[in-house]
């Protein structure tokens, strides 16, 4: 298995394990319980590594529900049995709307969903040592780098 491989994988692992990241991922919080509400799902069946032009995976059995709540967007990453995160960080620029999450000691994640929800929508992952977060006006965004992988995010 290639290292960036091993570490893609890892840091799905460090997204399963909710309890113990939340001590360390920004933007986001743990969530358990599949929303009703969603006006968008999505699925990410493969990543592409933006340095080589190989695919891998996405992140497996991963469904993610965008839902419109009274104190703005969230994005709903979930595994099959109603398990993940609710990414709240969210911002809005000429691509759409941006979810950010990060573990601030290894990867981030980025998701820039189109208006048009029936176009595809991207996942862009950081690679450790990739990338910068700064907070822009209460807003954790990307500031410097560049991401790893790219992934469509399909709508189901």
């Amino acid at each position: 298995m290639n290292r960036l491989k091993s570490i893609y994988i890892f840091s799905i692992v460090v997204l399963l394990i909710a309890g113990c990241a939340s001590t360390f991922m920004a933007g986001s919080k743990p969530h358990r319980g599949v929303p009703t509400n969603s006006i968008a799902v999505y699925q990410v069946p493969k990543c592409i590594n933006l340095k080589d032009g190989t695919t891998i995976d996405g992140p497996k059995g991963y469904i993610y529900y965008l839902v419109k709540t009274e104190s703005g967007p969230v994005l709903y990453e979930l595994d099959q049995k109603g398990s993940g995160a609710a990414i709240t960080n969210y911002w809005r620029d000429e691509n759409g709307m941006n979810f950010l999450t990060y573990v601030k000691t290894s990867h981030g994640w980025q998701y820039v969903i189109p208006d048009d929800k029936t176009k595809p929508a991207v996942r862009k992952c950081y690679v450790r040592g990739t990338f910068r977060v700064m907070d822009v006006s209460g807003v954790l965004k990307v500031t410097s780098g560049k991401p790893t992988y790219n992934c469509k995010m399909i709508p189901q």
